[in-house]
């Protein structure tokens, strides 16, 4: 498996701060989501299929990552499954299915931090691009089978 080489020097005072950014990333992306969640839920826009389809697709990313270790898929190209890449990707797909005025930002925050662990040296973009490509389908899939209602305007 090839190592990403980082783009900010290690042990610099700009890495750790980016560093702390991208350990806190995921985080407050769930964070996000739930909020999304529990207010989606209270004013009657969400429901149970819609918690239910979000684990799903949470649930994906860690079986996918299951098969990998045991198949060695990505090792085998040289590449790395990106976990945090896929966690990352499948909350935002998720807050975009849920809440559409919040796409925009959602995505831009999902692009900074997939940049953000390229600069790092996390992760290559091919490692990011392989994952995404085979995780985001099936979140899809998971969220598409529990959309939720859309507000009937008069």
């Amino acid at each position: 498996m090839l190592e990403a080489a980082p783009l900010i020097a290690k042990g610099s005072a700009l890495f750790r701060v980016l560093d702390g950014l991208a350990d806190a990333t995921n985080i407050i992306l769930l964070v996000w989501l739930l909020a999304v969640l529990v207010i989606g839920t209270k004013r009657q826009r969400l429901n149970r299929k819609n918690w239910l389809a979000v684990l799903l697709a949470i649930a994906s990313v860690y079986l996918v990552k299951t098969i990998d270790s045991k198949l060695h898929i990505w090792e085998r190209m040289s590449l790395n499954y990106s976990t945090h890449s896929a966690l990352a990707a499948v909350v935002v797909l998720s807050i975009c299915f849920l809440d559409r005025t919040q796409r925009a930002l959602a995505i831009s925050v999902l692009v900074a931090y997939e940049v953000l662990q390229i600069l790092l040296g996390f992760h290559s973009p091919l490692d990011i691009g392989s994952t995404l490509f085979v995780i985001l389908p099936l979140a899809w899939l998971c969220l598409n089978s529990a959309k939720p209602q859309v507000a009937k305007v008069g």
